[in-house]
Protein backbone atom coordinates (compact mmCIF):
# COMPACT_ATOMS: atom_id res chain seq x y z
CA UNK A 1 0.00 0.00 0.00
CA UNK A 2 2.60 2.36 0.80
CA UNK A 3 4.66 1.89 -2.06
CA UNK A 4 1.47 2.25 -4.53
CA UNK A 5 0.42 5.46 -2.48
CA UNK A 6 4.44 7.10 -2.81
CA UNK A 7 4.94 6.87 -6.41
CA UNK A 8 4.62 3.57 -7.89
CA UNK A 9 1.41 3.50 -9.44
CA UNK A 10 1.08 4.72 -13.21
CA UNK A 11 -0.02 8.53 -13.40
CA UNK A 12 1.24 9.85 -10.16
CA UNK A 13 3.58 12.64 -10.21
CA UNK A 14 6.21 13.33 -7.15
CA UNK A 15 6.01 17.03 -6.59
CA UNK A 16 8.31 17.59 -4.05
CA UNK A 17 9.59 21.04 -4.62
CA UNK A 18 6.06 22.59 -4.17
CA UNK A 19 5.97 21.04 -0.63
CA UNK A 20 9.32 22.17 -0.01
CA UNK A 21 8.27 25.85 -0.57
CA UNK A 22 4.99 25.74 0.93
CA UNK A 23 5.36 23.56 4.07
CA UNK A 24 9.19 23.44 5.42
CA UNK A 25 7.78 22.34 8.44
CA UNK A 26 7.46 18.70 7.08
CA UNK A 27 10.68 17.15 7.55
CA UNK A 28 11.38 13.89 7.89
CA UNK A 29 12.90 12.57 11.23
CA UNK A 30 11.89 15.59 12.94
CA UNK A 31 8.27 16.30 12.50
CA UNK A 32 5.64 14.78 14.54
CA UNK A 33 2.57 13.21 13.31
CA UNK A 34 0.46 16.14 16.21
CA UNK A 35 2.23 19.22 14.56
CA UNK A 36 0.70 18.05 11.26
CA UNK A 37 -2.58 16.85 12.29
CA UNK A 38 -2.77 20.51 14.66
CA UNK A 39 -1.87 22.35 11.58
CA UNK A 40 -3.97 20.54 8.63
CA UNK A 41 -6.59 18.59 10.42
CA UNK A 42 -7.91 15.08 10.23
CA UNK A 43 -6.36 12.96 7.73
CA UNK A 44 -8.25 12.20 4.78
CA UNK A 45 -7.12 8.72 5.08
CA UNK A 46 -5.49 6.70 7.15
CA UNK A 47 -3.48 3.68 6.79
CA UNK A 48 -1.38 0.72 8.44
CA UNK A 49 -3.02 1.83 12.38
CA UNK A 50 -2.69 5.14 11.49
CA UNK A 51 1.07 5.02 10.67
CA UNK A 52 0.51 6.00 7.46
CA UNK A 53 -1.77 9.54 6.37
CA UNK A 54 -2.98 11.06 3.53
CA UNK A 55 -4.12 14.64 2.64
CA UNK A 56 -5.86 15.68 -0.43
CA UNK A 57 -5.21 19.01 -1.53
CA UNK A 58 -5.54 21.48 -4.22
CA UNK A 59 -3.67 24.83 -5.42
CA UNK A 60 -5.60 27.95 -5.47
CA UNK A 61 -5.32 31.08 -7.58
CA UNK A 62 -1.96 32.19 -5.85
CA UNK A 63 -0.35 28.44 -6.61
CA UNK A 64 -0.90 27.79 -2.56
CA UNK A 65 -1.70 24.45 -1.59
CA UNK A 66 -4.70 24.00 0.54
CA UNK A 67 -6.90 21.06 2.26
CA UNK A 68 -10.06 19.68 0.48
CA UNK A 69 -12.32 16.71 1.42
CA UNK A 70 -12.03 13.47 -0.81
CA UNK A 71 -15.42 14.33 -1.71
CA UNK A 72 -14.74 17.52 -3.52
CA UNK A 73 -11.80 16.45 -5.52
CA UNK A 74 -14.48 16.09 -8.46
CA UNK A 75 -16.26 18.99 -8.57
CA UNK A 76 -14.60 20.62 -11.72
CA UNK A 77 -13.40 18.54 -14.63
CA UNK A 78 -9.22 19.89 -15.90
CA UNK A 79 -11.45 21.98 -18.45
CA UNK A 80 -13.31 23.80 -16.20
CA UNK A 81 -10.69 24.48 -13.24
CA UNK A 82 -8.42 27.47 -13.66
CA UNK A 83 -6.21 26.02 -11.48
CA UNK A 84 -6.02 22.28 -12.21
CA UNK A 85 -4.40 19.81 -9.84
CA UNK A 86 -5.17 17.70 -7.02
CA UNK A 87 -2.60 16.44 -4.72
CA UNK A 88 -2.56 13.65 -2.36
CA UNK A 89 0.20 14.58 0.35
CA UNK A 90 1.52 10.98 1.87
CA UNK A 91 3.08 10.98 5.17
CA UNK A 92 4.88 8.10 6.84
CA UNK A 93 5.01 7.80 10.63
CA UNK A 94 7.41 6.00 12.57
CA UNK A 95 5.95 3.65 15.72
CA UNK A 96 7.26 6.88 17.81
CA UNK A 97 4.86 9.51 15.68
CA UNK A 98 8.17 10.87 14.32
CA UNK A 99 7.68 11.50 10.36
CA UNK A 100 9.92 8.57 8.97
CA UNK A 101 9.38 9.78 5.20
CA UNK A 102 6.84 11.68 3.29
CA UNK A 103 5.88 12.65 -0.50
CA UNK A 104 3.33 14.82 -2.10
CA UNK A 105 2.36 13.62 -5.31
CA UNK A 106 0.20 14.84 -8.33
CA UNK A 107 -2.87 12.84 -9.10
CA UNK A 108 -4.29 14.83 -12.20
Amino acid sequence: MVLMLTGCASGLQPRPEILTEQAPFIRDGETRQFDVQDRYGSPANRYEGGRVITYVMRRDSNGRLYIVSSDKTSITTPEEDPYPGVYNLVLVFREDGVLDRHALLQVR
